[in-house]
């Protein structure tokens, strides 16, 4: 399956197709240890059982399995699932971690809007939304998103107007006031940074009230998949970018890392687990007597994704 992603911003036009394999959501542990989806006793939140939320999620709302189109400004952004694969994906952990929150909540990073639409659809939280698509914009900006899906139970459709704030969150102070935020959202950002992330989490523990909430995620840079390419001689890092250096992942992190970098910038970690959100070829590349005698003594830290809850 090939899914085509356009990304418009200003006058800077990029274009690349992807090839994607199979998109089932078992997990790579779950073959080789009999895991369960969740790692390390994970507490995430109920089971995603509203058929209203699922039907969302079969619109594509993950990057996998969708085709979309942004522009800045008071620009269109049009999401068109391109097959129903699969019901997982990031943005669905998420939502399940904060689905039980109220009160306000700041997502950094918002672009293209998946975990904001589940939230605002599912979720009594009240979302502020920030960007930062180029160093030179300042203040506010506005995207329209749009996205509709027949091929379910129930037709969807959906039309908004999502305004955000351009911060680029390791060098500009956040203009809002100290404990503003029950909860900040964090989510596949902290990997593209390319030089402080304490400066950005630092900023976040400002606007967050005591007590509030802190959801990170982002890649697992000790992913089974990773450890397979290494032994075929692979290469596990992000090539260049079109989009400048934010557009690349520039330093992801192992659950270790991620935590101890919570902790020095002041947070406690109540929760913290990986979990694979798509498939991949690990099992492809290397057989999987090969890697369980590689990585059993580490089996909890296998996921695509890490994800910790902080307070």
């Amino acid at each position: 399956m090939l899914v085509d992603r356009h990304l418009k911003v200003g006058s800077v036009k990029c274009h690349r197709q992807i090839k994607l394999g199979s998109l089932a959501s078992k997990v790579i542990g779950d073959l080789l240890f009999g895991l369960t989806k969740h790692s390390a006793g994970a507490k995430v939140g109920g089971v995603l059982t509203d058929d209203q939320a699922s039907d969302f999620l079969a619109v594509g709302l993950n990057c996998y399995c969708a085709e979309f189109a942004f522009e800045t400004q008071a620009g269109v952004c049009a999401i068109h699932a391109s097959q129903n694969k699969t019901k997982a994906g990031s943005q669905r952990f998420t939502w399940n971690l904060l689905r039980n929150h109220s009160g306000s909540a700041l997502e950094i990073g918002a672009n293209p809007y998946f975990t904001t639409i589940l939230l605002r659809e599912f979720s009594n939280l009240t979302v502020t939304l920030t960007n930062s698509f180029d160093a030179n914009s300042k203040g506010k900006s506005s995207q329209t998103v749009s996205y509709s899906y027949p091929k379910t139970a129930r037709s969807i459709s959906y039309s908004g107007e999502f305004e955000y704030e351009n911060i680029n969150v390791e060098i500009d102070k956040f203009p809002y006031e100290d404990g503003e935020f029950d909860v900040v959202i964090f989510c596949e950002v902290v990997e593209h940074l390319i030089s402080d992330p304490v400066a950005a989490l630092t900023e976040m523990r400002r606007v967050l009230k005591p007590g509030g909430t802190l959801i990170v995620s982002t890649p697992n840079v000790a992913r089974l998949e990773n450890v397979s390419k290494i032994i075929v001689g692979a290469n596990i890092y992000d090539p260049y970018s079109g989009y400048g250096p934010y557009g690349r992942h520039n330093r992801e992190f192992t659950r270790h890392e991620l935590v101890h970098l919570l902790q020095f910038c002041g947070f406690a970690v109540d929760n913290h687990f990986t979990t694979d959100v798509h498939s991949d070829g690990a099992l492809s590349m290397v057989p999987p007597k090969t890697l369980k005698e590689l990585v059993s003594h580490r089996k909890d830290d296998l996921g695509q994704y890490l994800f910790c809850v902080a307070t």
